[in-house]
């Protein structure tokens, strides 16, 4: 009855292995892990025909079935490390090179069937005539089991470093392969040589489990795909680093900035800061960067995307940098012939102002000319208008200034003018007095009282009055003479103050000179 349970358990994962082998043959393209899944397919096949070969016709000589059943192993082994390195890291391709590492145990097995010496030592006789297993097959056994474990550790790391595997496939996938696993070391430890091979059907089941996880699901159909139609065709250089720093990730753009091989990085052992150390320096502050690789300066635009799994679990991030050297430039000169334009509008209008204001000046004094007063005076009326102040205009006059022109000549007289014009600006408030013309000078003050006003023109007298203008035939003093007239606000003539204040500053000179008159009430 067990005979018969365990034929038919052959033939059923016969059948099924047959059927998942035309599946997966008829999806048409065939991506690593497809092609990974097809060879494991084929290599349970052969083993479990070896293993029911073995039970139907038991030979007398079980070394050299047992080491042709060893290569069928060995290549499953080899397809299984493959399918967890494509499932477990999209950006890997097999390649002769890259596969070459998983064929050297199938090959040294194959070497076991093929030469007489190493075969006999598959299986071993001992003196009672009982069979058991040779140092080779414990060899192949250990280099199995050990190879298996690393598949084992890297589909357990890849839950850390790929952030877009599928959390529960790595932990699927484990269970798939856990069943055979625990079924063939049970058998080589415990079951006599010869005895039914239960491994192949275990193996059958994680096949299946694998067609549905890894082709049905479309794992490795998306993941290629979206790798090389998403991800390698960014304009933007990606890194992907695990929390550790270490990248495990760089799409062609990335490679091609950081000088990097052409093959994607995925080694826990190359750390971004290696692989690009000037990405890595300003990586913590996102935004616009001046950075220098391989001797060219560049603008990159950093920006940082923090991967996390659906428990909030932190993985690792996404470090995207776009190289923003051009349009930076043109921004920057752009930036540039403004700020230019706007220090040259800033000067031309300063130089405008001065200008205008060199208009408005006496070239002699330095004070304001009379075209100033006259512009200055209607705002000045409406103000004090509107503030309801009187206005008050006083005229000062240097005293027998012709005598000075006359007697010691003009470039003397213009001394004397802007030594008095420096003495009047210093005892009245900043714009408020101009020279209006020839010896003349005019004093606009709101808000003072027509008394006030007198004795602020007092005391411009006694300002000139201190002047000395030393010329080598001697000191020039001068005296001055002032007329001062104000207006309450309501009824301010700014033109009719100025004649009240000349009139006045008539009087004071008939009066003698060097005094100030004040007009009658106006």
């Amino acid at each position: 009855m067990t005979d018969v349970l365990v034929w038919v358990a052959y033939s059923a994962s016969a059948m099924t292995l047959a059927a998942l082998g035309v599946a997966v043959v008829r999806r048409g393209r065939l991506t690593t892990a497809g092609l990974a899944l097809l060879a494991l397919i084929v290599a349970t096949l052969v083993w479990l025909v070896e293993a029911g070969w073995g039970l139907a016709f038991p030979p007398a000589d079980r070394a050299p079935l047992l080491a042709w059943t060893m290569v069928a192993a060995a290549l499953a082994v080899a397809a299984i490390r493959i399918l967890v390195r494509a499932a477990g890291d999209a950006s890997w391709r097999a390649t002769p090179l890259t596969v070459l590492p998983y064929g050297v145990h199938p090959v040294a097995v194959v070497m076991v069937a093929v030469i007489p010496g190493l075969r006999a030592l598959v299986v071993v006789a001992s003196a009672d005539g009982t069979v058991s297993y040779g140092p080779v097959f414990w060899v192949h056994a250990v280099v199995a089991y050990l190879l298996l474990s690393g598949a084992i550790l890297e589909m357990l790391g890849a839950r850390d470093r790929i952030p877009f595997l599928a959390k529960f496939r790595p932990v699927t996938m484990i269970v798939a392969w856990a069943l055979p696993l625990a079924i063939n070391l049970s058998l080589i430890l415990l079951a006599p040589v010869g005895a039914a091979d239960m491994t192949p059907i275990a193996l059958t089941l994680t096949v299946g489990v694998l067609y549905l996880t890894v082709l049905r699901g479309g794992f490795s159909d998306l993941s290629p795909i979206a790798r090389a139609e998403v991800f390698e065709q960014l304009v933007d250089a990606v890194f992907v680093t695990d929390t550790r720093g270490n990248l495990v990730d760089t799409n062609e753009k990335a490679r091609r900035l950081a000088g990097l091989d052409e093959q994607p990085v995925h080694s826990p052992h190359i750390s971004l800061q290696e692989a690009c150390p000037a990405i890595a320096r300003v990586v913590d502050t996102p935004g616009e960067h001046d950075v220098v690789i391989g001797a060219q300066p560049l603008v990159l635009d950093i920006a940082i995307s923090h991967l996390t799994d659906e428990r909030g679990r932190h993985l690792g991030r996404a470090v995207r940098a776009r190289d923003i050297t051009q349009s930076t430039a043109q921004r920057r000169e752009l930036a540039r012939i403004h700020n230019a334009l706007a220090r040259e509008a800033s000067a031309n209008e300063q130089l405008r102002a001065e200008l205008a204001d060199q208009a408005l000046r006496d070239v002699g004094t330095g004070l304001h000319n009379r075209r100033y007063v006259m512009q200055l005076l209607p705002e000045l009326v409406a103000r004090c208008e509107r503030d309801g102040l009187a206005l008050a205009i006083a005229l000062i006059d240097l005293d027998h200034f012709k005598v000075v022109n006359d007697t010691w000549g003009h470039s003397v007289g213009d001394r004397v003018l802007e030594a008095a014009a420096k003495a009047m600006e210093s005892v009245t408030p900043p714009g408020m007095i101009a020279r209006f013309g020839g010896e003349e000078f005019i004093a606009l003050w709101p808000g003072l009282t027509v008394q006030e006003a007198a004795a602020r023109a007092d005391a411009i007298r006694a300002a000139c009055a201190g002047v000395e203008v030393r010329t080598r035939e001697g000191v020039i003093t001068v005296t001055a003479s002032a007329g001062v007239a104000s207006s309450p606000p309501g009824d301010i003539d700014a033109y009719a103050l100025i004649d009240a204040a000349d009139a006045a500053l008539y009087r004071a000179k008939d009066a003698d000179r060097d005094r100030t008159w004040v007009a009658s009430s106006h």
